[in-house]
């Protein structure tokens, strides 16, 4: 079996460069849903880098369901390779929720290393709610470490409280590096808990720290207690 679809997959990626339409046809005639799923993506692929309408038409066509919206996912992540805009405007028509979030995400870090700004003028209009904030996230996660200052003002319009500090801690530490007095003066000024500020303005001090994190039968102190306190942890 493992060689059959050795064959099979160097067989349907050849012929998906030429001919996709044949490389489908040959897969669905398999008749083996399972086999179908690991041999998809790979044609899905490459149709969709040389013809990415087509190859849209072809998962718009598929039966609902998990395959679709993982073809779906796959061929939005490629096309947004060279045309994020219209990638996303295809995305925004996903009916599955998750499907449609993990869409942007994937089209956002591509179109954020091609675009900045137009990537982020995308973001802005997106609606204000928890998917926002993953979309954020994962923006902040392409820009942060290019931009540091730019990644944690953009951070700190996350809405969920937990996953703003966070976030922001990440590249507020990097951007502390390279611009301390600019960075300082934002934290300073910035609504983010006292702990969190104190922690990233004074790396590595030891604040009051409950005597039950360093209970345990005389074994190392958590790690993630350690990173709580602003500690480096072994």
């Amino acid at each position: 079996p493992q060689e059959k679809q050795q064959m099979l997959q160097s067989m349907t990626s050849s012929l998906a460069y030429q001919d996709p339409e044949s490389a489908t046809s040959l897969i669905e005639g398999l008749n083996d849903p399972q086999l179908e799923a690991q041999l998809l993506p790979n044609v899905l692929n490459s149709w969709a880098r040389n013809s990415p309408l087509d190859a849209a038409e072809y998962v718009a066509a598929m039966d609902a369901g998990d395959a679709q919206n993982k073809a779906a996912v796959n061929v939005a992540q490629q096309w947004a390779e060279f045309e994020p805009e219209y990638a996303a405007e295809w995305a925004e028509n996903f009916d599955d929720e998750k499907s449609r979030n993990d869409a942007f995400k994937g089209i956002l870090q591509k179109w954020a290393n091609q675009d900045m700004e137009a990537a982020g003028a995308w973001l802005l209009k997106q609606p204000e709610d928890a998917n926002r904030d993953q979309l954020i996230q994962s923006y902040v996660g392409t820009i942060g470490h290019q931009d540091p200052e730019m990644g944690v003002h953009w951070a700190s319009g996350i809405s969920d409280e937990k996953m703003r500090e966070s976030v922001v801690q990440q590249y507020a530490r990097t951007w502390m590096r390279n611009d301390k007095e600019k960075a300082t003066a934002w934290l300073q000024k910035s609504d983010l808990s006292e702990e969190t500020v104190n922690r990233l303005l004074n790396p590595g001090t030891r604040q009051n720290i409950p005597t039950e994190a360093f209970q345990g039968g005389g074994q190392l102190m958590d790690i993630e207690m350690m990173r709580r306190y602003g500690l480096t942890p072994p």
